[in-house]
């Protein structure tokens, strides 16, 4: 480079330019809008500004450049995003060579995950529908929810071609020890490591993050556990029922049914699922601002619980208490959606307003006089009265005159879905909500989308569902193992080759 007359020497300017730009996409635009003169960048990153505007990408690796494959502006790619970053990160991250890619806002993000069943398979979801590079880490016999509901064939049931969309599988044994091999490879090229093991389960088998952070200095490590590891329930086992009855949730349902119920949905596995997300998100949030990956812990019992407490607290917010827990509103029997004359029909006036104009439409001037109904604090302190009034009311009119007089009205009322209707509402029709495809050994598939909508990083319809190891011999390809090494490794069962048998024969041979 001396002999091109090229300062091989960085300015911080380069390193931005680097690492954030890869090219100019994104730091050329924010040097224009600051009004900072592109002189104060180097040669080196002015070339990353210039390259990265088009094809090719350029990669910083010890002051010498080399070069990367082209990357195409949007869509489904090839090739994974090359950064180079902080001292001891690999200087380029391998990316999938033989699968296609989504787009969407966490395009670049590699996360293995070694999840299994809903609370972590659920984050992951979301994360892979979002553009990330999800590995999915099986054991020969695979995630226990591969088993959970109807199924066309053994191992891709209804829970799994939900959950694992997007995601990549690779079969690793890891109670045998060339498995970690691979898993260190793995891990040296991602940016998240994620399971939900219990601390000592963790250990034992080797996935502690004093094993896993050696790979990757700055890996975002996250442990997603049924309780803190602090706390007497550390050891125990955790699923959504037990999460939902430890936490104080099944027993709000005493007050409603006369006896403790679960709710007919896992809310615990999928809250906390989402508590892992944004968790993941704001480590990787902290890394992006400071080079520093952590460990993170995200327990269930405690994500929940403080779920339920955000209503329920109530007189216990104050020391000493000033009344019991729970939200009455939340709590009376007749809460809950109305019949009408001909179905039921779900209504919320909120507002002193909305309460006054939801008396008119009934024709009850009585209750829109009765001090007991006329502000928020009278209501709530007569709350069951109340809704008993409004269950009395709803039963004289049909359910589509009901919505028509609150719609004109603007009183918060809509009809109640049952789950069948779900698929033919006409919102969810008109917004896409659901999508289906056709799954190379699963046929025709639907399901439903993410709810946000980007406005410049709308993600590409996630890929199919995996079967169980499609992906391990690709993957053990792009972490540089040799034919010979893949067909010991999958000969031992440390992996295992999910494509049909005659192309996996082929290839290895």
């Amino acid at each position: 480079m001396a002999r091109l007359g090229l300062r091989t020497s960085l300015t911080p300017w380069d390193i931005a330019a680097l690492r954030f730009g890869v090219g100019g996409q994104l730091l050329l635009p924010y040097l224009l809008r600051k009004g900072l003169a592109i002189e104060r960048l180097g040669w080196i990153g002015l070339a990353a500004l210039v390259l990265g505007c088009g094809a090719p990408m350029v990669l910083l690796v010890n002051a010498g450049l080399m070069f990367a494959p082209a990357i195409p502006p949007r869509g489904r790619i090839n090739a994974r995003l090359a950064v180079a970053g902080r001292a001891g990160e690999d200087a380029a991250r391998k990316h999938r060579t033989e699968e296609t890619f989504m787009a969407g806002p966490l395009v670049g993000v590699r996360v293995v995950d070694l999840t299994t069943v809903l609370f972590g398979p659920y984050c992951t979801q979301i994360m892979a529908e979002m553009g990330a590079d999800v590995i999915k880490v099986e054991p020969p016999g695979g995630d226990i929810g591969r088993q959970v509901g109807p199924a066309r064939h053994p191992g891709m049931a209804a829970g799994h071609l939900v959950r694992a969309r997007g995601k990549r599988s690779l079969v690793l044994d890891l109670t045998k020890s060339p498995a970690h091999d691979v898993l260190g490879r793995l891990t040296a090229t991602a940016d998240v490591f994620i399971h939900n093991m219990r601390p000592q389960a963790a250990d034992k088998l080797g996935i502690a993050y004093e094993r896993i952070v050696p790979h990757k200095a700055d890996i975002v490590y996250c442990a997603a556990v049924g309780y803190g590891r602090d706390g007497p329930y550390a050891r125990k086992p955790a699923y959504d029922d037990l999460i939902q009855g430890v936490s104080g949730f099944a027993h709000l349902m005493e007050g409603l049914t006369g006896e403790p119920r679960y709710a007919p949905s896992v809310i615990a596995d999928k809250v906390s699922g989402l508590t892992a997300l944004y968790t993941i998100m704001m480590a990787l949030f902290h890394r992006a601002r400071t080079g520093e990956g952590q460990a993170v812990d995200v327990a269930m019992f405690e994500s929940f619980t403080s779920f339920v407490l955000i209503e329920h607290m109530q007189g216990h917010i104050f020391d000493p208490p000033m009344g019991p827990p729970g939200y009455s509103r939340l709590l009376t029997p007749d809460r809950r959606p109305y019949p009408t004359a001909d179905g039921y029909v779900c209504v919320l006036p909120y507002s002193d307003r909305h309460w006054q104009r939801f008396f008119e439409i009934v024709g009850r001037p009585d209750l829109a006089a009765d001090p007991r109904f006329r502000t928020v604090a009278n209501r709530t302190n007569h709350i069951a009265e109340l809704y008993r009034n409004v269950g009395e009311e709803m039963a004289k009119r049909t359910t589509a005159e009901w919505l028509g007089a609150f719609d004109r009205a603007d009183v918060a009322a809509m009809p109640m879905n049952r789950l069948e209707d779900l698929f033919t509402d006409p919102h969810l029709q008109a917004t896409g909500f659901f999508e289906t495809m056709d799954h190379p050994s699963e046929g025709a598939i639907r399901y439903p989308r993410a709810g946000p909508v980007f406005s410049k990083t709308k993600p590409d319809q996630a890929s199919p569902a995996p079967l169980l190891g499609e992906h391990s011999v690709p993957l053990l390809r792009e972490l540089g193992f040799g034919a010979a090494d893949i067909r010991g490794l999958v000969q031992s069962g440390v992996t295992h080759d999910g494509r049909d048998d005659a192309p996996a024969a082929a290839a290895l041979s």
